[in-house]
């Protein structure tokens, strides 16, 4: 029900339906006999959104409707409405008339010509408003709805062209219908409220909330159409036995529908990647950590569908656990063939769903790692990440199954739309109408860019068009497009607009001359071919246009210079993908840039390209330059790969990076046969005309070659610089052309010229609890043959016969047996020395213990380090009771020492700390593991999924990937057992993570001279000795751990080359040093590569000795407080450049 209605109108207007104001004998007469008929005009229009798994929609077509002229839908359905309001034009075939309506709500406004409408684009003179057309039974006629109106022009051209009027409007033949009763898209008005969706007979009034022109006022963003009741129609007609309604077409409509309904889907998607995208992101990287790779066995036809790739992973999965715990047996033969049971039961499963079983050494080699990471499985929850992966990648199926049959229905319909702006009645001479058309474009243009397929079409239309999209950087004009194209293919080929050999004004010379004094700008006097809107308006082929092509040409400068500006700048960035010769030929890749020029006036009002006719010349000296340096480069890499002289090979390095930046430059130093220039001042308020100027004729290479230069020399500068550059505002022509002119530029120049350091108190701890260790071993190693060979010997002791342990030593000295004294002495030495160094390594490991505890990184680990604390304990006590009954056996008898029930307890003990050591172990968690445990899916999560957790959470797994390993080896003077060793130098071994390659890592070493208080850094350290850490090489992977022993006799070996698939970069080098070496060196990537939680790198510090040893790392990853128990934490040397090589190629 309209809410512009009234009650009192719409009773009035029931009433006159039920009782037509004609004879009462005239009931059911016949159209025959009717002298007009009344016409109501709907629209075949896009229903409201179906049910989930439905197409169509809640208001179908009428039984027996054809629609064979409308594309075929997969996610929506047709139906019928009201015209929007808008206009209505109707050729009366029989009277050679053109009528004009204008539509509003459900009237129809006759708007009469006068002299004073006719030639007039804009045309108001209002007539009556009925419900419906009045036509003579005898018309033949052709109506057509349009949401503009139209222009004098397009009236004109319908007027006189008969085979356009009926491709474009629907024919409505009365005479014919008045005989048969019947008509194509029409019915009889009785048949509207039943037929139509918004024109009501009673029930509920649709919303049509899914269209974009809704049925109700809630939401007023975007305009509504209210329900009428059919009595508004029926009740007004003069006949309704003879009335009837016909359907016409709005394609527009249709399209702005399907365009909401593909937008709808976009928001779905956006909406459930904001919600769930770094869970997401988690979920698969520890899925990635736990999982093995499963992408070899996965059939073509589950990979491309994701739920069923889901459940062949999760059987995968089943089958190598079970395989897994078959190949790692270690129970019973019962337990064997259970597991056997198992295999059997899983790989059945697996062949009902999915085949054959894989199987084959590399699928065994998968089983075992499968197994190998089952520790780093236990520490997250894995199967809750497989279980959530599984229902979002379900859902982000269908939602993008959804979008892509949404955007599929889209662009069905904008291909069956002609390339003409007037067979959708537009008139791209019309600024208004061009404006709201190219708006129109540009909202399909932003979201069909927005995916593959979309932004696929649109790239081959813009090279070959063939549908109004093609053209609406033309402003929908054919004529123009071949126009442009024309200019662009004479302009590269001869260096003129028109292909006689001249410019536009017959000079063949430069139009005009440039207005920069820049020096790069100065070689005008050096060009003679110039492109620009003066030239091209003097042209013979702009004065070969017609005359609607020249009033688009100018129509779209002026709307693209104001109203349109945004919608047009949008529709070229959508379109810089399309500048390639895989979608368009090379000329249509120039006239990209060209259309910029001629059309955008955002940069200057007049805008020019200039083609170098010396071009060919200085081409030729660049490739020259450019094969010289790559000759140079060359040779350089060939001295590296041979076995040289350290300080010869830094040299070489030196030069080798000095070379590539040069070659780096050069190429930003390119020639261009074509740049641009402004004539007039710049219309970009944030630079001055100089500086645009120099952009366009550099194309931009000046400005990145600025950045690159302050990045070598400062990254503070180079990121202020690159802020700057980013936050100013350009707008979206400059940025297009100058892309668009690189692009060509490019095209057209490959066309013409073919580890650990000294003791912390942890590390204090650990020695001392492992010498006391290997004490007590040592002390039972000599105290327990004695006591089994000692403490059962017999002897006389005043008048009974008694063990010698079961004595003091004092006890048999009065008894005067002196041999069972001194026996009885060296025992209780033995047992106390046993007992004193047991207790001392309990009491030691239990208080290292006691700060583990602290550490713990888990509750389990905790429970486990408590009970090897309290069995500690008790340790150290026993072995203390030991010691003081030992003592006593001085005096008294000391056999209780080592008897039965005190070994069993030792042997408790032990047990109960082997256990809890172990458990203890298995639960210690550091680096990568540690990681997975505090994920945000890990057993004891850190992290939340936020933003800002994730972005930490990410930074941190990638600082633990790209952790580098440091290894050395002292070399010495032959050494004989005698006298201090005397020191050489030592070999270092860095390994750095391949993510580096072509990156400079910056080194920083220092020497340590180790005081009783504190360290502090080796004074006296000469340039000489920092150099050193550059003049090594580039060795083998398989070397890393394994340095050479001693100095080196003669050439370093050559660089090695690394082949693309290898993972790491290894770099070796001899330092000469003649003390014992203690080194600290930090290892610091550049920002793009890792940004560090504490502004400082991969710290490390070691004890180098005469044996390869591996560093261990001082940073922990998981804290942003940087480490303060190393000299490098207050203390500064030198930072040492070294470049990581690329991968060979």
């Amino acid at each position: 029900m309209s809410t512009t209605t009234s009650d009192k109108t719409l009773q009035q207007a029931k009433r006159n339906q039920a009782f037509e104001n004609k004879p009462a004998n005239a009931s059911g007469q016949c159209p025959l006999k009717a002298g007009e008929i009344a016409i109501h005009p709907v629209r075949y229009a896009i229903d409201e959104s179906p049910a989930r798994g439905s197409a169509q929609g809640q208001n179908p077509l009428p039984n027996g409707w054809n629609t064979g002229h409308l594309p075929k839908l997969k996610t929506r359905s047709y139906t019928l409405r009201q015209l929007r309001d808008g206009w209505l034009y109707v050729w009366d075939e029989t009277d050679r008339m053109l009528h004009e309506y204008q539509v509003k709500g459900h009237q129809f406004i006759r708007h009469q010509w006068g002299g004073a409408q006719l030639g007039k684009d804009e045309r108001n003179n209002p007539g009556a408003s009925k419900p419906y057309l009045l036509y003579p039974k005898r018309s033949r006629l052709l109506i057509a709805y349009s949401p503009v109106q139209w222009t004098w022009r397009l009236c004109e051209k319908m007027r006189s062209n008969p085979q356009e009027q009926k491709r474009w409007m629907r024919a409505l033949n009365l005479p014919q219908y008045c005989t048969q009763m019947q008509a194509a898209h029409a019915a009889a008005i009785r048949e509207i409220g039943s037929a139509v969706a918004d024109i009501l007979a009673g029930g509920e009034a649709p919303t049509f909330k899914s269209c974009l022109v809704a049925a109700n006022k809630d939401d007023t963003s975007r305009p509504c159409k209210p329900p009428i009741d059919q009595a508004l129609i029926l009740g007004s007609v003069p006949d309704q036995d003879s009335a009837l309604f016909i359907a016409l077409d709005d394609p527009m409509a249709i399209v702005d529908d399907l365009a909401m309904n593909l937008q709808g889907r976009w928001l779905e998607l956006v909406a459930a990647d904001k919600q769930h995208a770094n869970k997401i992101n988690s979920a698969t990287v520890i899925q990635g950590l736990c999982g093995v790779k499963l992408d070899p066995f996965i059939p073509k036809s589950v990979s491309a569908n994701p739920s069923r790739r889901q459940a062949f992973i999760k059987d995968a999965h089943n089958l190598l656990d079970s395989e897994a715990q078959l190949l790692n047996h270690s129970g019973s033969d019962a337990t064997l063939t259970l597991k056997s049971l198992q295999v059997q039961r899983t790989q059945q499963q697996f062949r009902t769903n999915w085949g054959t079983p894989p199987s084959g050494p590399k699928w065994r080699a998968l089983v075992e790692e499968w197994q190998q990471k089952k520790i780093w499985r236990e520490d997250v929850r894995f199967d809750e990440t497989w279980s959530y992966l599984q229902e979002r990648s379900d859902e982000i199926e269908r939602l993008n199954a959804h979008l892509q049959r949404s955007e599929s229905d889209l662009l069905t319909w904008l291909k069956s739309l002609s390339p003409k702006a007037e067979e959708v009645f537009y008139d791209p001479c019309h600024p208004q109408q061009s404006t709201d058309l190219l708006d129109t474009m540009a909202n399909l243009y932003e979201q069909l860019g927005a995916s593959d397929t979309g932004k696929k079409w649109l790239c081959e239309q813009y090279g070959k068009p063939t549908t109004l999209a093609g053209l609406a950087l033309f402003n929908f004009s054919a004529e123009l497009s071949a126009l442009i194209d024309k200019i662009s293919a004479n302009f590269t080929t001869y260096g003129t607009i028109d292909d006689q050999g001249r410019q536009g004004d017959g000079s063949g010379q430069a139009h005009g001359v440039l207005s920069d004094a820049t020096s790069e700008v100065s070689r005008a006097s050096e060009v003679k071919s110039v492109l620009d809107l003066p030239s091209v308006q003097g042209s013979s082929l702009y004065k070969s246009l017609s005359e609607p092509g020249k009033r688009a040409f100018e129509t779209l400068r002026a709307v693209v210079g104001q109203k349109a500006k945004d919608s047009w700048n949008l529709m070229a960035f959508v379109l810089l993908p399309a500048l390639s010769t895989k979608f368009a030929p090379k000329v249509r890749i120039f006239a990209f840039s060209v259309t910029q020029v001629l059309v955008s006036t955002e940069i200057s009002t007049q805008t020019r390209l200039i083609l170098d006719t010396d071009f060919a010349k200085k081409n030729r000296k660049w490739q020259m330059q450019i094969a010289q340096l790559e000759q140079s480069i060359k040779g350089l890499q060939r001295t590296l790969s041979l076995p040289g002289k350290g300080p010869d090979k830094r040299s070489a390095r030196i030069q080798l990076l000095g070379l590539e930046q040069k070659r780096e430059t050069l190429n930003l130093r390119r020639p261009n046969e074509v740049i641009g220039s402004v004539v007039t001042e710049t219309k970009i308020t944030s630079v001055q005309t100089r500086q645009v100027n120099l952009w366009l004729t550099t194309l931009g290479q000046s400005e990145l070659l600025d950045q690159l230069q302050l990045k070598a020399k400062s990254s503070a500068g180079y990121a202020a610089r690159s802020r700057q550059w980013m936050n100013q505002e350009l707008g979206g022509s400059l940025p297009v052309l100058v892309a668009g002119l690189n692009v060509w530029n490019f095209i057209n120049s490959l066309d013409k010229a073919h580890n650990d350091g000294i003791f912390s108190e942890d590390e204090l701890r650990t020695v001392g609890a492992n010498a006391a260790y290997s004490a007590n071993a040592l002390m039972a190693l000599w105290t327990v043959p004695a006591w089994n060979k000692w403490a059962s010997m017999q002897g006389a002791l005043r008048t009974r016969t008694t063990q010698l342990a079961k004595a003091g030593v004092s006890t048999w000295l009065k008894a005067g047996s002196a041999e069972f004294s001194v026996l009885a002495r060296k025992l209780v030495l033995r047992t106390m020395g046993m007992a004193a160094f047991g207790a001392i390594a309990a009491g030691v490991e239990a208080w290292q213990v006691s700060n583990d505890i602290d550490k713990a990184t888990s509750a389990g680990e905790g429970y486990a380090l408590r009970t090897k604390q309290i069995t500690l304990g008790l340790m150290s006590t026993v072995a203390g009771v030991q010691l003081v009954g030992s003592a006593l056996g001085f005096w008294f008898g000391f056999a209780w020492v080592m008897s039965n029930p005190v070994t069993i307890i030792i042997a408790l003990l032990g047990v109960i700390y082997l256990i809890s050591s172990m458990v203890a172990n298995q639960y210690k968690r550091e680096g990568l593991r540690l990681w997975l445990y505090r994920s945000s899916w890990g057993k004891s999560p850190t992290w939340t999924h936020s933003d800002e957790h994730h972005k930490e959470e990410l930074r941190t797994l990638k600082e633990i990937c790209l952790r580098p390993s440091l290894a050395a080896r002292a070399s010495t003077l032959p050494y004989y057992g005698r006298g201090p060793r005397v020191y050489t130098g030592f070999w270092l071994q860095l390994l750095l993570p391949s993510e580096l390659a072509g990156t400079a890592v910056k080194l920083k070493p220092a020497m340590v001279d180790s005081g009783w208080f504190s360290d502090s850094l080796m004074q006296g350290m000469a340039d000489r000795f920092y150099d050193q850490f550059l003049e090594g090489h580039w060795a083998p992977i398989d070397q890393f751990g394994q340095p050479p022993a001693q100095r080196p006799n003669g050439p370093l070996p050559g660089d090695t080359l690394y082949p693309k698939d290898t993972q790491h970069r290894l770099w070796q080098t001899w330092i000469a040093y003649q003390r014992p070496p203690v080194l600290e060196l930090e290892v610091r990537y550049p920002e793009q590569i890792l940004e560090s939680a504490n502004g400082r790198g991969y710290m490390f510090r070691m004890d180098i000795g005469a044996s390869s040893s591996e560093a261990d790392l001082k940073r922990d990853a998981f804290s942003k407080e940087p480490n303060t128990d190393m000299v490098l934490s207050s203390q500064s040397t030198r930072w040492l450049p070294l470049q990581a090589p690329h991968a060979s190629k």
